[in-house]
């Protein structure tokens, strides 16, 4: 299990300076969550854009993303019950990241990370 979480400062003479922060997850290798719908999946084509799917979509709690899926599929939760421990299970080449924590502000780079003045 790993954590992902960066911060970054962007400063320029003319807007000054800003921290930029990814959202914080929790990646659990190998392992998949019933709850998630084949009806909610993202159309996306690489995990970065299916992080930041489920960080702007209400509710979203986590994603399955099956590595091996060509194209790549990206499952999200929306449900908390789906993270616990009977919902969970072990299967090779698909990792559950679990939204751990975002950043506060709602303005957003073109990456889409959210933004904080400083």
């Amino acid at each position: 299990m790993s954590l992902v979480w960066q911060h970054y400062i962007q400063c320029n003479s003319e807007a000054g300076c800003i921290v930029a922060c990814k959202h914080q997850w929790k990646v659990r290798h190998d392992t998949n969550a019933f709850g998630a719908q084949e009806s909610d999946a993202f159309a996306v084509r690489d995990v970065d854009s299916c992080l930041n799917e489920c960080a702007g979509a209400p509710g979203c709690v986590a994603v399955d993303i099956n590595v091996y899926a060509n194209p790549m599929i990206c499952w999200p939760h929306f449900k908390p019950e789906d993270l616990e421990d009977r919902n969970v299970f072990r299967q090779i080449g698909t990792n559950l990241y679990q939204l751990n924590g975002s950043c506060a502000s709602s303005k957003q780079t073109h990456l889409g990370y959210p933004l904080e003045t400083c």
